[in-house]
């Protein structure tokens, strides 16, 4: 198993809901409470370095799912201030987004988007809200800067500007517009701080942001605020990740406890996390499952094989594995039943009594299981998606060593990318389909005996259906040809003082194959 030495894991599309919601956020002290700068897809491109991802980027498939991109921000309503159109070339140029709090609190987002699109889309603007507002515009300059402002009765000014081809959107509570704000852009000076050697920037105050986070709210709750760069670097791309937490942890408390043995290659992903129990053991799912009765465990490894999807095996250190079998699997076919009643394939657990091993038996292809294994004097949970494991080699000693390298690494994980994604992509159709409630028995009518409207209305159905068979359809191809090259991915976790988790990733375009894999789920409005 071949490893490049040394994260981001922020989904796009919410960092731009975040952007788009924090208009309304004001901190209580004037501070930053959000930033995003983002050099755009053309300099990506431009430069020399980052050349697996630069192979996707240049891919004719891309600038389609770009637009898919850009429909699926407009269908949420996102960037509604720019119009309900998509923004197809968001992503092409420079973005820079920026929230303040205290007293004059603020917000901006803009878009290098060209001067005819900016234009155009500030005339649209305009032309909905006729007659409102007041417009500003420079006389006798080549870039023809526009601004347009309203203001409300609590104080709040809005406006809408373009200029040297940016489009900008700013809010502001208060006579005078902020220092903050950098309406410079459209007058062609820089008014914020070059990225340099970055392509991604973002500083956000997770407490002020929280509101807007969406599904991530819930799982930002100890978090006080996180830092994330991006660079390119000869073929791959460069993610730190700084993560501020409220509250102390040690999760390195435990010495490793590798399972030598057992982990074998030829593998396409190894994930070692140590640190866990606490969370796990906190969390309300594991208290449904489990009803307080199965410890968490404190250290997890996950690892695939080469070869088929369905051996993927996670292994758990647990001082009782045997107790941890039964209950856990009990808990487990319980919460399935409670949570999918009408699941096409309902779950039956078997038995093993020659071993301590439980199994879900009556799905097509996969048999689930969970048994207790030990490696020399380590006990561990191990479950998988099919029994019966193939013969291997052991992993160099060198790979284990590189985790022991720091003692305050919680974190590591590696896979081949293109080799995991269609793996993923397999397990989740296949789990899709048997957690699937069983179709309804409807009694579908003739054509001859449906009105006009009923048969419009099946009509426009089915070619809404169509439509979005065609785009999925798409939308996995590209993924498919995006991934099939893509290599090494290492992720590093690193705790660096009681409050803070440092994350180092080098990776062939920055999102591992699951984040490849949540990205395509959304992309595809799953």
């Amino acid at each position: 198993m071949k490893a490049n030495k040394s994260i981001w894991g922020v989904i796009l599309a919410a960092v731009f809901v975040l952007g788009c919601g924090a208009v309304e956020t004001w901190a209580q002290n004037s501070q930053e409470t959000f930033y995003l700068r983002f050099t755009g897809l053309k300099n990506l491109k431009r430069g020399a370095d980052g050349t697996l991802l630069k192979a996707v980027l240049k891919k004719p498939e891309t600038t389609f799912v770009q637009k898919i991109f850009a429909q699926r921000l407009a269908n949420e309503g996102v960037f509604s201030f720019f119009g309900t159109t998509p923004l197809d070339t968001l992503l092409d140029d420079e973005i820079c987004a920026l929230a303040t709090g205290g007293e004059s609190p603020s917000f901006v987002f803009a878009a290098k988007l060209g001067p005819q699109e900016s234009q155009k889309r500030f005339d649209a603007l305009r032309a909905a809200r006729k007659g409102e507002g007041i417009l500003t515009s420079e006389k006798g300059t080549v870039n023809r800067e526009e601004s347009w402002v309203l203001r409300d009765a609590s104080g709040v000014s809005r406006a809408v500007a373009h200029g040297c081809g940016w489009l900008m959107y700013y809010t502001w509570k208060g006579d005078k517009v902020p220092q903050a704000i950098p309406t410079g852009l459209i007058h062609g000076s820089r008014a914020v701080p070059a990225l340099g050697t970055n392509s991604l920037e973002l500083r956000m105050d997770v407490d002020a942001c929280r509101p807007f986070l969406g599904k991530l709210a819930s799982l930002s709750q100890s978090v006080s605020s996180v830092k994330l760069l991006g660079w390119l670097q000869g073929e791959n791309v460069q993610s730190r990740l700084w993560v501020d937490l409220k509250e102390e942890v040690k999760l390195t408390r435990n010495p490793w406890q590798f399972p030598t043995n057992i982990v074998i290659d030829p593998l396409v992903q190894l994930t070692a996390l140590r640190g866990s129990g606490d969370l796990i053991q906190k969390s309300g799912w594991w208290e449904e499952v489990t009803k307080g009765e199965v410890e968490a465990p404190d250290q997890m490894y996950l690892f695939a094989r080469n070869g088929t999807p369905f051996l993927t095996t996670l292994l758990a250190a647990t001082p009782k594995p045997a107790e941890a079998v039964g209950k856990l699997g009990w808990g487990l076919t319980q919460w399935m039943t409670n949570s999918h009643p009408n699941m096409g394939y309902p779950p039956q657990l078997a038995v093993n009594t020659n071993v301590v091993e439980l199994g879900w038996v009556g799905w097509p292809i996969v048999t689930p299981y969970l048994r207790a294994a030990k490696d020399g004097e380590k006990d561990y949970l191990m479950g998988g998606a099919i029994l019966g494991y193939p013969k291997g080699t052991q992993l160099p000693p060198e790979l284990w060593g590189a985790i022991l390298k720091e003692e305050d690494t919680f974190l590591y994980s590696w896979e081949i990318t293109g080799q995991r994604f269609p793996q993923l992509q397999v397990l989740n159709g296949l789990f899709k389909m048997i957690m699937r409630d069983a179709p309804a028995k409807v009694a579908r009518k003739a054509k001859a005996d449906m009105t006009p409207e009923e048969l419009e209305a099946r009509e426009e159905e089915a070619n809404q259906r169509k439509i979005k068979n065609q785009r999925d359809e798409k939308v996995s191809n590209w993924l498919t040809s995006a991934t099939d090259s893509l290599g090494n991915c290492v992720t590093l976790g690193r705790q660096t003082s009681s409050r803070q988790l440092y994350f180092e990733r080098q990776s062939s375009c920055g999102l591992s194959a699951l984040e490849l894999w949540i990205l395509g789920e959304w992309l595809m409005d799953r």
